[in-house]
Order: C-alpha cells, then sequence, then structure tokens
C-alpha cells in the first residue's frame, strides 16, 4: 500500500471501532426524552420485540415488550419483575396501576420468574407517564439521570411494522447480518476488557 495511504487508512480504522463500540454500548436519553425509544418499539418492533430501559449506573431497568394479535391489531406493555432488587417496590407499583385504572396481570413464567405486566396498548403518553413515575416517584431516580436503552427485536429502519408476518418473511436477511455484528461486539467486548453488565443480575 502506498505511504499516502496508509494514516488515512489507520485513521479510517479508528474511527469505525469507536463508532461501532459506541453503538454497542447504546444511546443515552435524559428522563425527558424516553418518549423517543418507547416510540420505537411501538412503531418497529417486531412481535415479541422488548425495549429495555435502565438508569446509568443503577441496577434498576424496566422493560416494555410488543405483541401484534393480528394486522393492526398492537401494542406495547411494560414488565415489571419481581426479583431481589424490585421486590419491595411491587406492591407499590401494583397499587399505583389500580388507583390510575391500568390493566395490569401478575404473570409466572415457565422459569418461575414473575412480573407485573402493564398493558398501554398504543397509547405512548400513558407510557411515558407509567415510565417517569416509576423511575421517579417509586424508584426514586434523580431526574437528572440519563439512561442507556437496548432495542432489540425490531426493525432496522424507521418503518411501522403491525403485522406478525412482517417477522417471517425478513428476520432470514437480517440473520447474516445479525451474526456479523455479534462478532464485532463480541470483538469489542474482549477489548474493553470482558463482558458489559447485563440489566438485572
Amino acid at each position: 500500500m502506498p505511504y499516502w495511504l496508509i494514516i488515512p487508512s489507520i485513521l479510517f480504522l479508528i474511527i469505525a471501532i469507536i463508532f461501532m463500540f459506541c453503538i454497542s454500548k447504546g444511546p443515552l436519553y435524559s428522563l425527558d426524552k424516553l418518549e423517543i425509544p418507547i416510540h420505537a418499539i411501538l412503531k418497529r418492533g417486531y412481535n415479541g420485540g422488548f425495549l429495555v430501559i435502565q438508569p446509568i449506573g443503577s441496577r434498576f431497568f424496566l422493560q416494555f415488550s410488543k405483541y401484534i394479535l393480528k394486522k393492526g391489531i398492537y401494542g406495547i406493555e411494560l414488565n415489571f419483575p419481581k426479583v431481589s432488587w424490585s421486590e419491595q417496590y411491587y406492591e407499590e407499583l401494583i397499587k399505583y396501576c389500580k388507583e390510575k385504572g391500568l390493566l395490569y396481570k401478575r404473570q409466572i413464567t415457565d422459569s418461575k420468574s414473575e412480573f407485573i405486566n402493564i398493558d398501554l396498548n398504543q397509547d405512548i403518553e400513558k407510557a411515558n407517564l407509567l415510565t417517569r413515575h416509576i423511575f421517579c416517584e417509586i424508584l426514586q431516580i434523580d431526574k437528572n439521570t440519563r439512561y442507556s436503552v437496548l432495542l432489540e427485536n425490531s426493525h432496522l429502519f424507521d418503518e411501522l411494522v403491525d403485522s406478525p408476518e412482517r417477522q417471517e418473511t425478513e428476520v432470514s436477511n437480517k440473520t447474516a447480518l445479525i451474526r456479523s455484528w455479534n462478532g464485532i461486539k463480541q470483538v469489542i467486548k474482549k477489548k474493553n476488557g470482558g463482558e458489559r453488565n447485563v440489566p438485572g443480575k
């Protein structure tokens, strides 16, 4: 390679690595901007897609999941786990749901994990208000805290996914990309000194 191409190539490689590293960490949002990723999971998420929102430096987290019952019938629900850090807030959240008339149910999974699932349908405003209440009033997170988000099992572009068939026809096209990206993330993790903290662990 000609010497005059070496430096630009090295700079490009460094910029690419930094860019991929930042993407692997996920974007950061202020409390007032959490409506953006919530809207993203409602619009772009496939059936069973999910969004994890976690305050920086905290073990607390909230999870939203998307359901698509049939073409045009879809929504999101907040899934609040009953684990060591959240157990003391469990009944307080149920009380709040009753006071506000929010539709909720307790679910116990095959692995014996328990969740409060709060159905928010397609109401972004209600989902945002609930998120703010849980973080600020129940979990007592400082309002100036920033949040990392993880959006999984969703369309790559800003397109409405309102049919369960969308995932079946598109998942094969994403498989190669996902495998490649997972390989890149493993390299970044090793360079970063091991696996990052996983919410809830």
